[in-house]
């Protein structure tokens, strides 16, 4: 009864176009409409009907209302994203200059630095590339007397003369050259100096000491230059020019250095022997503390030097070549345990004459001259040695690419590379002379 009732009710209703479904710009254009007969009425144009429109027009201005306070809430949300994106750029400003260097190792792009200026000035080519920095593997060679290194691109064989600021010297120090790893810097021994070039910035260091240098580093981002003067250690910014001795009494006294490198954990480390006693100390870059070691280690009188090679890149290990009962042999030293243990014997009559750690630690490329000389990996910790090349009638520079895909050498004049995987060589450039300086670039 009481849903008849309803129902009749309904039906009495008169159609209103409100209640049809509507669209919102349907209902919009409705609403004004509205709005304007409202006014009309306001304003005396249609006398009685004033009162029976006064619903429609509380519901049109609660439409209104509705509307505004949207808009409102858009602006609000708006401006609440402005902010957040307000925000995310100063991070960004802020740190940007530690931004910057990670994105050239890894993958040459250009950043900007702290207070929104361009670190590196953008130079790029008509496909979009960094000609600065570009992209690929490549293997370069310097030769001492030249003022630029030859950068060879695998990819598609192309080459580039690289202007390093200077002639390289024929130094008695080592090395002549380094270059960073995003090849941005280049530091040169030219005899009366260490020219440090950055890009189009260039600044001779320890011109009127270079004598006196007796072992100087690159870092591998090219931030810093280490230089190790008499029993002192010397760093300088590659960048500003800036910086001075670091570290006095730095060598141990009564030692002679013979290993001298940069360790993976953000520290220059020097190594010596004298007897069974390894002596040493390491320089934390980012602390300046200065830890001395020394250490009496078994058997180690009797065996070899340590050379600029010897130090594993993560600076746990050292490897150095000796003759163990008439066997020629590499031994790795442990700097956790101080275990000296034998993990390379060359073939009869063939002598281990040249090494190259890989840059993870876990292998040795391994040149071994004399009857049957070869090249060879050596995968540490398993004993594991691996030809990679027979009958190699000369080898200098052995060389890792950084993802660990080649092994360079410079062997009868030219520039070999040999793909690990599948033990194939090619020759990369030709005439190169025999003191020649090679290495890889990876961007």
């Amino acid at each position: 009864m009481l849903g008849k009732k309803k129902q009749e009710k309904t039906d009495e209703t008169p159609a209103n176009e409100l209640d049809k479904p509507q669209t919102l710009a349907e209902l919009d254009a409705m609403a004004r409409e509205k709005k304007e007969e409202k006014v009309m009425l306001e304003d005396g144009d249609g006398d009685g009907e004033v009162d029976q429109d006064k619903d429609i027009d509380h519901e049109v201005t609660h439409s209104d209302e509705i509307s505004v306070d949207t808009d409102v809430k858009k602006v609000s949300g708006s401006q609440r994203r402005l902010w957040v994106l307000v925000g995310i750029a100063s991070m960004l400003l802020t740190f940007g200059g530690t931004m910057f260097y990670l994105q050239l190792e890894d993958g040459g792009s250009v950043g900007i630095g702290a207070g929104g200026s361009e670190v590196v000035a953008s130079d790029t080519n008509e496909e979009g590339e960094n000609d600065l920095l570009p992209r690929g593997t490549f293997a370069y060679v310097a030769t001492p007397g030249s003022s630029s290194y030859k950068r060879h691109k695998l990819d598609d064989k192309s080459q580039a003369d690289i202007d390093v600021g200077a002639s390289i010297g024929e130094s008695s120090t080592s090395p002549a050259l380094q270059i960073s790893s995003n090849s941005l810097v280049s530091a040169t021994h030219t005899g009366s100096g260490v020219v440090v070039k950055y890009l189009d910035k260039q600044k001779t260091l320890f011109e009127s000491n270079i004598n006196s240098v007796s072992q100087w580093i690159l870092i591998p981002d090219g931030t810093k230059l280490f230089a190790l003067i008499g029993s002192s250690l010397y760093m300088y910014d590659t960048s500003s020019g800036e910086g001075g001795e670091v570290a006095k009494a730095f060598t141990p006294s009564g030692t002679n250095i013979s290993l001298m490198a940069y360790a993976r954990d953000g520290s220059i480390r020097q190594y010596a022997k004298t007897s069974g006693n390894l002596k040493g100390s390491s320089y934390n870059i980012t602390t300046g503390k200065v830890t001395p070691l020394e250490h009496d280690v078994i058997r180690l009188s009797s065996m070899g030097d340590f050379s600029a090679n010897s130090l594993s890149p993560d600076g746990s290990s050292i490897i150095f070549r000796a003759n163990i009962n008439g066997n020629e042999t590499l031994q790795l030293l442990s700097l956790n345990s101080f275990v000296l243990r034998t993990v390379y014997v060359a073939d009869s009559g063939n002598a281990p004459s040249l090494y190259k750690w890989s840059e993870d630690s876990n292998n040795i490329a391994v040149f071994e001259s004399g009857v049957s000389p070869k090249i060879s990996n050596l995968k540490v910790g398993t004993l594991e040695k691996e030809v990679l090349r027979n009958g190699v009638p000369s080898a200098i520079s052995l060389r890792w690419s950084d993802d660990k895909k080649f092994l360079s050498y410079i062997g009868d004049n030219k520039l070999h590379a040999i793909e690990i995987e599948t033990k194939e060589a090619q020759e990369v450039l030709s005439s190169i002379p025999p003191n020649a300086i090679t290495g890889w670039i990876q961007n």
